[in-house]
């Protein structure tokens, strides 16, 4: 399982990648905003199931395995949520594929900070010693 430094080191960089995403929705840089929030989540969701899993998750989408993990303490509907988000991680890395808008994306970076800020942090501050 993650050594604990690892787990925060990766909840770390989910905060830097979720600040990158507000600070780029501000600027009104609606892909790079939603790249940088399906980001932060993946490592998020990483740290915590790093807790979880033996060896290195390599794989960007890891909605099902959160929700292999975690459903029954987060809710099936939260699980769907994060799994619909982080399925569209390669979307907006790639002009034509998508339209966005200013309210769309500001949905999803605020959900995607109340799941890093309240859910995952509670339980990592809960699992790590």
């Amino acid at each position: 399982m993650g050594e604990d430094g690892d787990v925060q080191e990766h909840y770390d960089l989910s905060l830097k990648y979720l600040e990158a995403a507000k600070n780029n929705l501000d600027n009104d840089l609606y892909e790079p905003a939603l790249f940088s929030g399906i980001h932060a989540l993946e490592l998020a969701i990483k740290a915590l199931l790093m807790l979880k899993v033996d060896g290195p998750i390599l794989t960007h989408n890891v909605g099902g395995l959160f929700g292999k993990h975690y459903r029954e303490e987060f809710g099936e509907d939260l699980c769907k949520r994060i799994n619909r988000d982080l399925i569209g991680y390669n979307l907006p890395r790639y002009p034509g594929v998508e339209e966005y808008d200013a309210d769309e994306v500001e949905g999803t970076i605020e959900f995607i900070e109340q799941v890093i800020t309240q859910n995952i942090k509670k339980k990592l501050e809960a699992d790590v010693k």
